[in-house]
């Protein structure tokens, strides 16, 4: 009985989380797993590049080629 009013409580407060509040400051959903946070992480950088983008600044992004690192500007 204990086991169940503890499982009802914590669905029930997983329930009064807004889909808001699961998001980053850049309106990012935030996910747990591995892959699920390279996603987020991705999106932030996505959001700031073109933030970065529509105030008239420029971009760099780098890529890890396997030893070296590759940078574009632009």
């Amino acid at each position: 009985m204990m086991k169940t009013a503890l499982i009802v409580g914590l669905v029930g407060a997983l329930a009064a989380c807004s889909a808001e509040s699961m998001k980053t400051a850049e309106g990012c959903k935030i996910m747990l797993t591995e892959l699920g946070q390279a996603h987020t992480r991705a999106c932030q950088a996505a959001y700031h590049e073109e933030m970065a983008r529509q105030a008239g600044g420029t971009v760099t992004r780098c890529i890890d080629t396997g030893g070296a690192m590759s940078c574009t500007t632009y």
